[in-house]
């Protein structure tokens, strides 16, 4: 009785951890399916993240999709941002939240860095709409580079005098 009572013992240890293994090996799949997942709606992860990071970070997002990929307000207007020199990622992002303009400030900065955006966030004047996707609100944050310039041609200039004209600041 002994024998056949340790032998069902150990029969059950060996099934355990094989059902062990496989949990932990389809989880593992799972887990580093992330980061396609996410590149599939976010478009590709910044090449210099971690594993570990990338992973992290793709989890997150998908998570969050519905926050980073609605805007906050389908029928809601243009209005004038500004960014600041040397403003930091929270700042900005609690200050388009206040102004109604992304839902998810969390959600926002952690797509930045997984786009590799984060760092590339230009200061300056921008035009941004609620209507518009945090992703595609990120994206807009790369350029600041005013749509019109206004400038005055002096009275009696030729062609090649305008051609030649530098502005410097």
């Amino acid at each position: 009785m002994n024998k056949r009572k340790s032998s069902v013992t150990v029969l059950f240890f060996i099934a355990l951890v094989l059902v062990l293994c496989l949990v932990i090996t389809l989880g593992g799949i799972v887990v580093l399916g992330l980061p396609a997942q996410a590149a599939r709606i976010f478009g590709p992860s910044a090449t210099n993240l971690g594993t570990n990071q990338r992973v992290r970070l793709s989890a997150y997002l998908l998570w969050q999709a519905e926050d980073l990929t609605s805007p906050a307000n389908p029928l809601g207007v243009a209005v004038p941002f500004q960014i600041g020199l040397g403003e930091s990622l929270p700042s900005i992002a609690t200050r388009l939240t206040e102004e109604s303009l992304i839902k998810n400030p969390n959600a926002f900065i952690f797509y930045l860095q997984y786009a590799g955006l984060d760092t590339t966030i230009q200061a300056g004047d921008y035009e941004i709409s609620p209507a518009m996707t945090p992703v595609e609100i990120a994206k807009n944050l790369q350029d600041a580079t005013p749509k019109e310039v206004t400038f005055t041609i002096l009275e009696g200039w030729r062609l090649e005098e305008i051609g030649q004209y530098r502005i410097i600041l």
